[in-house]
């Protein structure tokens, strides 16, 4: 490879691979985590809904 100064050097393309099995248990963990995030959103969304629709007085001649 060429490093930025333009040298020349051999590189030796060792990579070490971990077990599937480490990334598939990752990916699952995230999953888990972003449906939870997604669910308590869901029901914050839904109780500042249901509150704020409890706390308006009904009627069409609103004033702001």
């Amino acid at each position: 490879y060429i490093d930025h100064n333009g040298m020349k050097w051999n590189g030796n393309n060792l990579y070490i691979i971990l077990p599937i099995r480490n990334a598939i248990e990752r990916f699952y963990e995230r999953q888990l985590a972003e449906l939870d995030r997604t669910i308590t959103q869901s029901q914050t969304r839904r109780k500042t809904a249901e509150s704020g629709a409890a706390s308006t007085p009904a009627g069409k001649n609103q004033s702001t």
